[in-house]
């Protein structure tokens, strides 16, 4: 478990740009401990690029949150030190209540099937042991993605299904291999998403609560 509690000065060194694509493993590490930690220590923006704020955690939901703090944990019971988009797909899967894992079955998959077909992914990542976890470049693209993915949509809070729709934009190999083999498109997903939000915007950190009740 990461147990360093950034001081208010790291927090300020995030604000600085960086490449997200140049980072070395140790410095995705630093930003991964930084994020997770984020929401005691007190909410920030931790990337900017040409002063412009790409990714702002104060804009995640409760869930989203929940989603990426998750993925650290799945890491290490899975023995893997680069979290990738498996780790975030089978958390978004997995939370409490899991919209994503919803909205699968509207589009008429079989949940435990695809849930078992994720985990069989997450499965086959590279196992190594000991050594700090780190964010790979492709969860990376996705996590900047997101805010995009929910500016699109009129949402002022990245929520659970930004994520997924930046994953169906910027897929790694191995997720755009499953989101083939069943036929998610992003036209699919919204479609699914559309029977649940209808023309609600995502104006809360917990917008799933607003609603319909999924057992339509």
């Amino acid at each position: 478990m990461v147990t360093v509690q950034p001081s208010e000065d790291k927090r300020r060194a995030w604000v600085l740009a960086h490449n997200a694509q140049g980072l070395s493993s140790d410095e995705r590490s630093a930003r991964l401990r930084f994020l997770i930690q984020a929401v005691p220590a007190g909410r920030a923006c931790i990337l900017q690029k040409k002063g412009v704020c790409i990714m702002n955690i104060s804009k995640f939901t409760q869930k989203s949150m929940q989603a990426v703090q998750n993925c650290e944990k799945l890491a290490y019971e899975y023995g893997n030190q680069e979290i990738e988009q498996e780790h975030l797909l089978y958390s978004l899967l997995t939370i409490e209540d899991s919209l994503i894992l919803k909205l699968i079955e509207k589009m008429e998959i079989q949940k435990e099937h695809f849930l078992n077909r994720v985990e069989q992914a997450l499965q086959k990542r590279v196992k190594v042991q000991g050594g700090q976890v780190y964010i790979g470049q492709h969860l990376n693209k996705v996590l900047i993605s997101a805010e995009d993915e929910a500016k699109q949509l009129g949402d002022e809070y990245v929520s659970v299904e930004h994520l997924l729709l930046a994953m169906l934009r910027f897929p790694s190999r191995e997720i755009e291999a499953i989101w083939k083999e069943y036929g998610i498109t992003r036209e699919r997903f919204l479609q699914a998403l559309s029977t649940v939000r209808g023309n609600q915007r995502v104006t809360s950190d917990n917008p799933e609560a607003t609603y319909d009740t999924l057992e339509k």
